[in-house]
C-alpha cells in the first residue's frame, strides 16, 4: 500500500464524517432553539430571528445578566456575560456561545428550589436590620411607591387585589423573628395572613391649593410608621380620591423583603389583580427568595475568598487617589437636596443610536460621562463609581419579590488618549468585571481590603451612578397606573446614603434626564451642581464626537 493510499479515507471514514456532520448540525439546532427561548423569555417577545438585536429589542445591562443565566440553564454550560455585549445580534451570539462552550467554569453551585418556609436572613437583610438597631429609627428602611390611577379605583377591588399580591409573593408575608438569639425569616401560612392595611382618603373636600400638601403630609406620616415585622405583612396602602383629578395610590413596603426593582413587579401584579385577573401561584420548580437567602449564606465564605484579589486591586487603585477628608459624623446623611438637568432629545437619540449599535449600554454611557465629570470637577486621574445592581440574575427570580439589590464599585481610569466609543467600552468592561465579583454587599467585600490600606469603603466612592428603567405597567388587560407622582422633593426622612448620587432616566420625549442627589450643605451643593453640568456636557460630547478623544472633553 502506497503512502497516498494510506491517506485516502475509506468508506467507513466517510460514513463517520457524515454522521458527525449530522450530529454537529443537530447540536447547533438544539443550541439555537434553547438560546432563542431564553431570548424570548427575557425580552418578552414572541419571535427571535437571526438578525434580532438584543439592545434594540429593549435589552439593557440588568437584562443581560438575566439572559446569561437563562441561557446557561437552557444549554447546561457557563457563558461569559460579556458575550451579550460583544455579540448583541442573535446569530452572532449563538456562534460565540458555541465557540465558548465549556471554556468558562462555574465558581458557585447553581441556585435551586429547596421548598423552604424559613431561612436565615440574607447578608443584605442583616445589614438593614443592623442599621435600624444602630440608629434607633425603625422606619429607616421603609420604601415608598406613589402612582396615579388612570381609571376610577374600586376600593373593594383594591383590597382584594392587595391580598392577592401578598398571597402570590411569599416575601410580602414573611415574618422576621429572633429564634435562639438568631434572626430568622419565616413565611406565614396563607390561612394566618392578616389583611393588608389599606386606608381611603377623600382629598376632594379640600380646596385645590391644599390638596398636594395634604397628600404629602398623610403619605409622610404613614411612611414614618414602623412595620410590625413579626406579623408577616410587609405592605401597606393608601388610596386618595382627588376630585376630578386621578386617584393616587401610595404603597409602603419594607426594604428587607423588597427592593426598588421588585416594586415594579408588585405594581404590575396589583394592576392585574385589580381588574380581576388571577395571579399565577409561585412555581415550586423555581427558586424563591428564601432559597436565595439560604444559598447566599451557604456560599458566603467562598464568595468573599474568590473575589478577594479583585477587590484588593480595586481598593489599592482608588485609595491612591481618594479623598479621605469626610469625617465620621459627616457620613450620617440626614438631609438631601436634588437638582435635574436634561440632554436634548436630538442629542440623546444620536448618542443612544450609535452606542446601541455597538452593544454599549445606557448605563455604561452614563458611567463614562459621570467619570469624566469627576475627573474635571474633583481633579481625579481615576474615578471611583458606585453602582446599584439588581442581582436577580438567577433564572426564576425575575418575577420574584425579595431583597436582592446590591451595590458595587468600579475604578475608571481617565485616559485622554481614548475615543468616546473606546472610553465607554472601557467603562463597560469595568462594569462587567465588577458584576462578576459582586454577590454580597459592598461593605462585606471591601472591609478587609479597606482596613489593610486604612480607608473606609465610602472614602473610595466619588459618586454613585444609577440608571432607572421605566417599568412597563400600562399593559393591556390591567388597571392603568402611571409613575407620575414624585414626592421625593417633599420627603425629608433621616436616611443613610452616599455623599452624592447621579441618576439617569430616558423621558417619554427621548430627553436624557440627569438628577444629582447630594448632602444638603452649601459646599456639597456647589460640587454636585458642577458634576451635573459636567456630566451633561460629556454626554453631549459623546453624542457628537464618538471618534474624538475624550481628552478634549476632560481638558475643556
Amino acid at each position: 500500500m502506497t503512502e497516498s493510499q494510506k491517506l485516502m479515507p475509506g468508506p467507513e471514514h466517510a460514513a463517520a464524517q457524515e454522521r458527525d456532520g449530522i450530529a454537529s448540525g443537530q447540536r447547533t439546532d438544539d443550541l439555537m432553539a434553547g438560546l432563542a427561548e431564553a431570548w424570548r423569555t427575557v425580552l418578552e417577545v414572541d419571535e427571535i430571528e437571526e438578525e434580532s438585536h438584543f439592545f434594540e429589542l429593549g435589552g439593557h445591562s440588568m437584562l443581560a445578566a438575566l439572559l446569561i443565566s437563562h441561557c446557561e440553564r437552557a444549554i447546561g454550560t457557563v457563558i461569559p456575560l460579556k458575550l451579550v455585549f460583544d455579540h448583541p445580534v442573535f446569530k452572532d451570539f449563538v456562534a460565540a456561545v458555541e465557540q465558548a462552550d465549556g471554556l468558562a467554569g462555574s465558581l458557585l453551585p447553581p441556585l435551586e428550589p429547596m421548598g423552604l418556609d424559613r431561612a436565615p436572613l440574607s447578608v443584605q437583610q442583616g445589614e438593614y436590620l443592623a442599621l435600624e438597631r444602630m440608629l434607633g429609627v425603625p422606619s429607616v428602611n421603609n420604601m415608598l411607591a406613589v402612582v396615579e390611577v388612570g381609571a376610577r379605583m374600586d376600593a373593594d377591588a383594591l383590597r382584594s387585589a392587595l391580598d392577592a399580591v401578598v398571597r402570590r409573593h411569599p416575601a410580602l408575608r414573611t415574618a422576621l423573628r429572633t429564634q435562639d438569639g438568631e434572626d430568622m425569616q419565616v413565611i406565614v401560612p396563607l390561612d394566618d395572613v392578616p389583611p393588608v392595611p389599606c386606608t381611603e382618603t377623600d382629598l376632594g373636600t379640600l380646596p385645590p391649593e391644599r390638596r398636594r400638601a395634604a397628600l404629602r403630609n398623610r403619605i409622610m406620616r404613614e411612611h414614618l410608621k414602623p412595620f410590625d415585622m413579626a406579623t408577616g405583612v410587609m405592605l401597606r396602602c393608601q388610596l386618595f380620591r382627588n376630585a376630578d383629578a386621578p386617584d393616587v395610590l401610595a404603597l409602603h413596603l419594607h426594604h428587607a423583603v423588597c427592593d426598588g426593582n421588585c416594586v415594579g413587579v408588585v405594581l404590575d401584579d396589583l394592576a392585574a389583580a385589580c381588574v380581576g385577573r388571577e395571579l399565577p401561584t409561585a412555581d415550586p420548580e423555581e427558586p424563591g427568595h428564601l432559597d436565595y437567602c439560604q444559598w447566599q449564606r451557604e456560599n458566603e465564605r467562598e464568595m468573599v475568598e474568590t473575589s478577594g484579589s479583585h477587590w484588593r486591586s480595586v481598593v489599592r487603585e482608588l485609595a491612591a487617589v481618594a479623598s479621605t477628608s469626610v469625617g465620621p459624623a459627616a457620613r450620617l446623611r440626614t438631609s438631601f437636596d436634588r437638582s435635574t438637568a436634561w440632554l436634548p432629545a436630538s442629542a440623546s437619540r444620536r448618542l443612544r443610536t450609535w452606542a446601541a449599535a455597538e452593544g454599549l449600554t445606557e448605563f455604561s454611557t452614563l458611567g463614562a460621562a459621570t467619570a469624566l465629570a469627576v475627573g474635571r470637577v474633583l481633579k481625579r486621574t481615576t474615578a471611583g463609581l458606585g453602582m446599584l445592581l439588581d442581582n436577580r440574575s438567577h433564572p426564576g427570580l425575575e418575577r420574584t419579590v425579595g431583597s436582592f439589590a446590591l451595590s458595587s464599585l468600579m475604578p475608571v481610569r481617565l485616559d485622554g488618549a481614548l475615543t468616546s466609543r473606546e472610553f465607554i467600552s472601557q467603562v463597560q468592561e469595568s462594569h462587567l468585571e465588577a458584576r462578576r465579583w459582586t454577590q454580597l454587599p459592598l461593605d462585606v467585600l471591601l472591609v478587609d481590603p479597606a482596613d489593610e490600606v486604612g480607608v473606609t469603603p465610602s472614602d473610595l466612592i466619588d459618586v454613585v451612578v444609577d440608571f432607572e428603567y421605566v417599568y412597563r405597567m400600562n399593559r393591556p388587560g390591567r388597571l392603568p397606573l402611571h409613575v407620575g407622582v414624585d414626592l421625593r422633593e417633599m420627603l425629608r426622612a433621616p436616611v443613610l446614603g452616599p455623599r452624592r448620587t447621579v441618576t439617569a432616566t430616558i423621558q417619554e420625549d427621548d430627553r436624557f434626564a440627569l438628577t444629582v442627589e447630594h448632602v444638603d450643605d452649601p459646599g456639597e451643593r456647589e460640587t454636585a451642581h458642577a458634576l451635573l453640568a459636567a456630566a451633561i456636557e460629556s454626554l453631549a460630547f459623546f453624542a457628537d464626537a464618538p471618534d474624538e478623544t475624550v481628552g478634549r472633553m476632560a481638558d475643556a
